[in-house]
């Protein structure tokens, strides 16, 4: 059985698959890869787990919320929602404001 397994997940790397995060899984940072739907985003709309989408990408804010220079309410609105948007509005083109973003990207938004 344990070769089916590893014969299987040998396949889905060859053949370019990318895993789905299944609800309620952690994020593993540095995972850019894994796809998230907008349902898993939606129920992390609170302080205490905080994921926004901007342009595409899927970012956990939570560790971010208090580090924000313009403070946490800012952060907050976007716990839950699709905020590219507001992000764009506020920092599209600022080069700082998109670095920091790069630590933070658990996956993208399909």
């Amino acid at each position: 059985m344990k070769k089916i397994f590893l014969l299987l997940g040998l396949v889905l790397i060859l053949t370019g698959c990318t895993p789905v995060a299944k609800p309620g899984t952690p994020a593993t940072a540095g995972n850019s890869q894994t796809i998230y739907t907008f349902e898993q985003v939606r129920v992390a709309s609170s302080s205490s787990k905080c994921w926004t989408i901007i342009q595409g990408k899927v970012y956990d804010l939570t560790g971010f919320i208090n580090q924000h220079p313009g403070g946490s309410e800012m952060i907050v609105k976007l716990c839950g929602q699709d905020g590219t948007t507001a992000f764009m509005a506020k920092h599209g083109g600022q080069t700082n404001a998109e670095q920091a973003l790069v630590n933070l990207q658990i996956g993208v938004f399909k």
